[in-house]
């Protein structure tokens, strides 16, 4: 159980960008592109709750 609560706060800590110890990924979009690209369709997924569902499954964190 305690095991449990260190690894939540360490996955909010990581999560909220206070953990000393974390690498961020990026997604770049040109701001010349619509707003109807399928990149950023990608991007907004990506963000979403499904997004982030896939991220944790690949053993990630998402931000926020």
């Amino acid at each position: 159980m305690a095991d449990q609560m260190v690894n939540q706060q360490i996955e909010e800590s990581i999560a909220d960008g206070s953990y000393l110890l974390t690498n961020g990924y990026y997604a770049v979009v040109r701001s010349d592109l619509p707003k109807e690209h399928s990149t950023r369709s990608v991007i907004n997924w990506l963000k979403g709750d499904d997004g982030k569902a896939i991220i944790k499954e690949l053993g990630l964190i998402p931000k926020g």
